[in-house]
């Protein structure tokens, strides 16, 4: 169990970590696209490791997601190394918890023991080595010891990020006991799409043709999952008497 906690301890923590940089960066844009990757991941890793089988309808969508999340990488203008590192790591992360099947709830107890101590030792590192700690500052544009002068509001802001954080971690967790990899896989496309949104309407990122390509293809096919499912609960339900 400490094992499985671990590397999924690990896992998480390369995840966001990553994910933090790439947005502090300006880059949400590239970090939505990881999470626009994740999902196909997530289905690859269902029909390999865990024998999930796709219906002909969800095979469809699949690939339309696949063809416009490739026509997207393809036009992006350089490799989206990002993107794809945070992809590998959570769907990687996903199946490792899933394996493990233990309780959600106890295991993000245990795996959150792990990640704080690496968060521990990173903040022992920036206070004993700060000027090791301020060579972050070109990459994230955010010096990693900004939250010594931010006050209270900064601190309440950086709690709030853990909460933010743990709520969807722990839905996860409780989704990959109880539902496939798959069809986790379909529903994780809201996240990055609601990062997209962000990303181009908040803070200002630009949405091309290929954006837009992707964006209908993926849709495209969840629609389909959608009809395939509501035409399927219609089938199968009872008369009533």
């Amino acid at each position: 169990m400490l094992f499985t906690f671990a590397i999924s301890g690990a896992l998480i923590t390369c995840n966001w970590t990553t994910y933090i940089i790439t947005v502090n960066s300006g880059n949400v844009v590239e970090a939505s696209l990881g999470y626009y990757i994740t999902p196909l991941l997530n289905i690859i890793v269902g029909l390999v490791f865990f024998k999930e089988k796709l219906s002909p309808v969800q095979v469809v969508a699949t690939i339309l997601a696949a063809g416009g999340i490739a026509y997207f990488s393809f036009n992006y203008g350089h490799f989206p190394f990002a993107a794809v590192f945070l992809s590998l790591t959570f769907a990687a992360y996903g199946a490792v918890k899933k394996w493990g099947a233990y309780p959600p709830s106890e295991g993000m107890f245990v795996e959150s023991w792990f990640t704080g101590l690496a968060g521990l030792l990173g903040i022992g590192i920036a206070f004993i080595f700060p000027d090791l700690a301020a060579n972050l500052t070109p990459i994230t544009d955010v010096s990693p010891l900004a939250w010594q002068d931010g006050g209270a509001v900064l601190l309440i802001l950086l709690v709030l990020a853990g909460l933010f954080t743990w709520i969807p971690l722990q839905t996860f967790a409780v989704a990959t006991s109880k539902i496939p990899m798959s069809w986790i896989g379909f529903c994780q496309y809201w996240s990055p799409t609601l990062s997209l949104i962000l990303g181009v309407f908040l803070f200002g990122e630009a949405f091309t043709f290929a954006h837009g390509v992707m964006f209908a293809c993926i849709w495209g096919g969840f629609l389909l999952i959608a009809i395939e499912a509501f035409i399927r609960t219609v089938k199968n339900r009872k008369p009533q008497t």
